[in-house]
């Protein structure tokens, strides 16, 4: 299907029960989709946000050499595993129609009459009647292109029977991350297996969240929360830390005068 601005500006379908209730489905996955992306977010930036604070000479990492707490791999651990497992969840193998991956988004957009009405006026125009022309002619230019972004990039499954993706962005990105999932998260199995590198995370949440922001765009008509920047999360998030680090570092300086030594 050709996916073009021009073609649809003036086109104001109105839709049918069966298809008005492929748009809100493809609403309800959307949802699920982007409730995914806000989980991985939130676990990896209070993940980076420690890491950040672990840097070599800091307070907290020469605190942490002498009193680290007993639990704090397990709370990195589990911060990762959450980021990995959330991450896969948005765009898994859908294993029934009730599943809430981007996969099943993708099928939801082989359908023509579906993709009809999402790049139409009235579709722009739902929730905001009103919109001004600069704003509605910019999203009716912008809506095809992500929607093929998003069909190049996204695969209605991935079995043995569906086709690979045109863009290998999220399929690589998967890779580096099933095989802990698989095998040491979800699953126990004998061995010794890689785990990903940290860069392999971060750019399989960078590409997952934006299946996630487009998916919202598409079906919803907007970011839902997503535009915010993962560094300003990171932030954000670094404020458990703050009172982490001062209260371990308070420690460490009460048993340093108690040992006759400097502060930190």
């Amino acid at each position: 299907m050709n996916l073009s601005s021009t073609t649809y500006k003036k086109v104001n379908p109105m839709p049918d029960f069966a298809e008005q209730d492929l748009l809100d489905r493809g609403a309800s996955i959307t949802l699920g989709v982007v409730a995914n992306a806000e989980i991985a977010r939130d676990a990896w930036a209070t993940w980076e946000a420690f890491n950040n604070r672990l840097a070599e000479g800091s307070a907290l990492s020469r605190a942490a050499k002498w009193h680290a707490p007993e639990g704090l791999g397990v709370i990195r651990r589990a911060l990762a595993e959450s980021a990995i497992l959330a991450i896969l969840r948005m765009s898994d193998h859908p294993k029934g129609n009730d599943s809430l991956s981007a996969c099943l988004l993708r099928g939801l957009l082989a359908n023509d009459q579906v993709v009809s009405t999402l790049v139409s006026e009235q579709w722009i125009r739902r929730d905001a009647p009103n919109i001004p022309e600069m704003i509605l002619d910019f999203e009716l230019s912008e809506q095809p292109e992500r929607i093929n972004w998003f069909k190049r990039t996204v695969p209605m499954g991935w079995g043995k029977s569906d086709f690979g993706p045109e863009n290998r962005d999220l399929e690589n990105a998967r890779k580096s991350l099933l095989t802990i999932r698989h095998k040491v998260i979800a699953h126990s199995v004998d061995g010794t297996f890689d785990g990903p590198t940290i860069d392999q995370i971060r750019d399989a949440l960078a590409i997952s969240t934006k299946v996630a922001m487009q998916g919202s765009l598409i079906f919803l008509g907007h970011t839902s929360v997503l535009d915010s920047d993962l560094d300003q999360k990171t932030r954000t998030n670094d404020d458990v830390w703050l009172y982490f680090e001062a209260g371990l570092v308070d420690a460490h300086n009460e048993w340093l005068q108690q040992h006759g030594h400097g502060l930190i």
